[in-house]
């Protein structure tokens, strides 16, 4: 698990970093490139573009925004769920790793969220991403996708 010297959270790093203005962490382009040897740039052929760093900067959000979208499902205290996820340490290596599952899975399969097919739409989240999001935080012996009370 990585800890910060002042143990402030939420932080960002070279993996993850934590838009203040959305109040989500989103993974890094360098996350992808290094655990899963994918280089955005050129697997979203964003090369081509005026500006493909804003191409990769929205795909990476995007996935922040799926990812926070499934676990806001489950919650009706979206407010609490997401401070938990910005300050208990155990959620953000687990948030970066659904996020990573979810950024294969959008890679491999597309964005079915935007699919036109109900059927397909149905499978918009990652199996292996939701399976991650039940993993429970230390700090609250529950996992980010608790529905009770």
């Amino acid at each position: 698990m990585e800890k910060q010297e002042n143990n402030k959270y939420p932080f960002s790093d070279e993996y993850m970093r934590f838009d203040e203005k959305k109040g989500r962490y989103i993974l890094t382009e360098k996350a992808l490139l290094e655990n899963a040897g994918i280089d955005l740039t050129i697997r979203l052929n964003a090369k081509a573009s005026a500006n493909p760093q804003a191409i990769v900067n929205g795909f990476l959000d995007r996935i922040s925004s799926l990812t926070y979208r499934f676990i806001d499902g489950h919650t009706i205290d979206t407010v609490r769920r997401h401070y938990i996820i910005a300050c208990a340490p155990s959620a953000r290596p687990i948030m970066q790793e659904a996020m990573m599952a979810q950024a294969l899975y959008v890679l491999t399969a597309g964005d079915l969220s935007l699919s036109a097919d109900k059927e397909k739409r149905a499978l918009w989240f990652d199996e292996t991403a939701r399976q991650i999001l039940f993993t429970p935080l230390c700090e609250t012996g529950y996992s980010l996708l608790y529905c009770g009370a």
